[in-house]
């Protein structure tokens, strides 16, 4: 979701927006907030224990910031370890640190200062996020949880809906493979038209996409729209999981042009668990992996990419 302007004058300020720019409330884990040209830049989150403080740097370095928020989350023995690294290989990175704080039970503590309280939920930015109506979850599983496939029932009649849509195309199959890629292109018009789907038009369309002429097609249509991301999210949950490639790659993309990372992260482990082979799925993997930013993609691929 785009965020609206808002204001950012203090280190609550930055500790308020931080949930609204992941879509969810962190823990364990330490938040980098890049800025550039007064406007926020890049949000990189490295998880503990485990995470490559290295890695994230090299990141920022590739992305031409110039000032930087370096937020830990977490208990003391956790996170203190690890943010002064971190906020140091970004100095030496070129950028200017203008924060490193800590957040822990309801206070925040600097490098430098005694504990405050953080009552992010009161603070302008927080209350003009959620007038905006902008989401934020519990935490990073319940974000996981919002592309997980659907169960009992729902999955028993997609299911079914499967075996009836590759009955319908082994018979199409029979007539040419120009009719599939016909069939295919028909139902990407009509998804996007409609975006509530039956059953059989998601088991249907989950089977096309697996054409790469039929995904391409769909790659080339995708914009930063939210009718495009619940679109993407629907068949993501309900197809057969073998199928989920090229979906889960669709909706990476879209929330990455949306501004949600996160979700685009989430998205592109769903294609990859589904096929690690699949090349589309590798190519946005790597793009989230070096850091670029969406406006990188503007005009692309466009239309007329297929």
């Amino acid at each position: 979701m785009t965020l609206p302007r808002l204001k950012i004058k203090t280190t609550p300020d930055i500790i308020a927006i931080v949930p609204y720019l992941l879509g969810f409330h962190p823990s364990d884990c330490i938040v980098v907030v890049t800025l550039r040209d007064r406007l926020v830049h890049c949000v990189l989150r490295l998880v503990l224990p485990g995470g490559d403080p290295g890695a994230v740097v090299g990141l920022i370095a590739a992305q031409g910031a110039e000032h930087a928020f370096v937020v830990g989350y977490g208990a003391a023995p956790l996170v203190t370890p690890v943010l002064p690294r971190v906020a140091a290989g970004i100095r030496l990175a070129g950028v200017e640190v203008l924060d490193e704080v800590r957040v822990t039970d309801g206070r925040y503590w600097s490098l430098t200062a005694d504990g405050q309280p953080c009552d992010v939920g009161s603070t302008v930015v927080a209350a003009a996020a959620t007038f905006q109506g902008l989401p934020v979850l519990p935490d990073h599983a319940s974000l996981v949880a919002q592309l997980a496939p659907v169960t009992g029932e729902e999955r028993a009649a997609m299911s079914a809906a499967t075996a009836r849509a590759e009955t319908r195309l082994l018979k199409l199959e029979r007539r040419s493979i120009d009719k599939v890629r016909e069939a295919g292109f028909a139902a990407v018009r009509d998804a996007e038209e409609r975006v509530e789907l039956t059953d059989d038009e998601v088991a249907w369309l989950g089977l096309l996409l697996v054409i790469r002429g039929v995904h391409d097609y769909a790659w080339s249509r995708c914009e930063a729209r939210h009718s495009d991301q619940a679109l993407w999210t629907g068949v993501v949950r309900r197809v057969e999981p073998a199928h989920a490639a090229p979906p889960a790659t669709l909706l990476a993309f879209v929330t990455w042009r949306l501004g949600l990372g996160a979700l685009a992260g989430i998205a592109v482990d769903r294609a990859l668990a589904a096929n690690r082979h699949y090349g589309p799925a590798k190519l946005m993997d790597e793009l989230l992996r070096r850091g670029l930013p969406p406006i990188s993609a503007k005009d692309w691929p466009g239309r007329n990419a297929a």
